[in-house]
């Protein structure tokens, strides 16, 4: 009789044991899952980072990548295209740091700076001013939704 109970507390006990491990594997998965998605999307930014780098900063190319386009700006517009270039990496960035908030990969204080930094480039800059108005519809709705609330703030600002 002793055995019998014995064995029954086994079988329960690793019945248990099984459910936690699943349990456990479960909650790896999702997080190996978000990190992946992190990763992805770090990735993908990079990539459009580092083109608009090269188009930004290699005039000739930015002449030959800005050529004509009757429907959109005259021709031989390469210092419009490579600020547009450096504009977008930026903005870029930014919509990763974003993203990367989002899914809880920066915490509130580094955020808090990054809003701050995004905030003063806005405010000094006219030229990304006008290029987030042309090109805003581009980004995330989170992300183009904290940029134009950035933008008002700063609008209210200079009203004062």
């Amino acid at each position: 009789m002793k055995l019998e109970k014995f064995k029954q507390w086994m079988e329960i006990s690793a019945n248990v044991g099984v459910l936690a491990g699943i349990i456990f594997l479960g909650i790896e998965i999702n997080q190996n899952t978000s990190m992946m998605k992190a990763q992805t999307r770090d990735s993908m930014t990079e990539k459009i980072v580092d083109f608009r780098y090269v188009l930004a900063t290699n005039r000739e190319l930015a002449e030959l990548w800005g050529g004509e386009n009757i429907l959109e700006k005259p021709s031989g517009n390469a210092n419009f295209f490579m600020l547009a270039s450096l504009a977008d990496a930026n903005f870029r960035i930014w919509e990763n740091e974003w993203y990367q908030y989002q899914q809880g990969l920066f915490d509130e204080d580094e955020m808090i700076g990054r809003l701050t930094t995004w905030e003063s480039t806005l405010g000094n800059s006219a030229q990304y001013r006008s290029y987030w108005e042309l090109r805003r519809g581009t980004y995330s709705a989170s992300f183009t939704k904290e940029v134009d609330g950035l933008l008002e703030k700063i609008s209210l600002s200079n009203d004062l």
